[in-house]
């Protein structure tokens, strides 16, 4: 029987063979400013209708917007049936992996209010082994590609009648909140401001966020996969935008977050600017499962007191 190399040994080697290869496999990885890294929407771009639902007051729209850069990206829009004759407030939403019209409807009553949702380019369940490093370079793609889809779907809703292009809210949970400040930040560039974000259980530095997520796989695996996934996907990670961000900001957290590494969370309470407000609530990471409808209630109701208190939506 061969010898049995230590763990320690085969990360140091997988480090020394891979480290060379990640400018010419993955070019966007380099070291560098994020949002120049950050593939931005083309011109021009194609909307497409998909379908038209009435559902209790409100008419929700599901359209697809085909950029020439990013690709398809989906989300779905829930306004007043009838549309007042007035402009409405954009509340953005991101929430976890899923369509923007499930992520929606977890939302409290709307009112007098537009809500637009985004649907994730990336699969809910991640492929293993083999096929995962056969759709390495797709999903490394659409990944980077999310914060641009963001901002092109913002700008799109932004810029229809029905839209009060001041006031404009983004609302990211979970994977949202890790996503949202490199949205924010595109937007910014492009000349449309965000007055109002809520960042909800979500952190910084990704590779640390990897690294201690208990099913990044064996554990003595999980500092390489951190260290690779700080490298590969350092232009969304927030740590790199945070600081660049002007507007308003609720930032809110778990007291028994297991999903959240502490220094994570911690460094996105710390890099999010002034003016901010941090709450804290009792409870382990926000979702939608069994058990969990008490603490996603009182995440939403923080979420919809803090907006109305802001002045950022009008009170539903």
């Amino acid at each position: 029987m061969g010898r049995r190399w230590p763990k320690w040994l085969l990360v140091a080697l997988t480090v020394v063979l891979v480290l060379p290869a990640l400018p010419v496999l993955f070019p966007r990885s380099s070291p560098g400013d994020s949002l120049a890294a950050l593939p931005r929407g083309g011109e021009p771009a194609i909307v497409i209708p998909r379908q038209t639902l009435h559902e209790g007051g409100r008419v929700i729209q599901q359209v697809t917007i085909e950029d020439p850069v990013l690709g398809h990206i989906g989300l779905v829009v829930s306004l007043p049936d009838p549309l007042p004759d007035h402009p409405l407030p954009v509340v953005v939403v991101l929430g976890g992996l899923g369509t923007g019209l499930k992520n929606i409807r977890h939302m409290p009553p709307a009112g007098d209010n537009a809500v637009v949702g985004y649907d994730w380019p990336i699969p809910r369940k991640i492929p293993r082994g083999f096929d995962l490093l056969r759709q390495v370079p797709e999903l490394y793609d659409r990944v980077l590609a999310v914060p641009g889809q963001i901002a092109v779907a913002v700008e799109w809703a932004v810029a229809r009648p029905w839209a009060e292009r001041g006031r404009i809210s983004l609302l990211g949970f979970s994977l949202g909140a890790v996503a949202a400040p490199a949205a924010q930040r595109i937007l910014g560039s492009r000349g449309l401001a965000v007055g109002w974000t809520v960042l909800a259980y979500g952190g910084a530095d990704i590779g640390n966020l990897l690294a201690h997520h208990p099913r990044a796989g064996p554990e003595w695996t999980r500092p390489l996969l951190g260290w690779l996934a700080g490298r590969l996907f350092h232009p969304v990670d927030p740590a790199g935008h945070l600081p660049y961000l002007s507007g308003r900001f609720l930032v809110i957290g778990g007291t028994d977050d297991a999903l959240i590494p502490e220094r994570s969370a911690r460094l996105m309470r710390d890099l999010t600017p002034e003016p901010k407000t941090v709450l804290l609530l009792r409870g382990r990471h926000m979702g939608v499962g069994q058990g969990q409808e008490a603490l996603l209630q009182a995440i939403l109701q923080a979420t919809e007191d803090w907006l109305t208190d802001q002045g950022a939506v009008n009170p539903g």
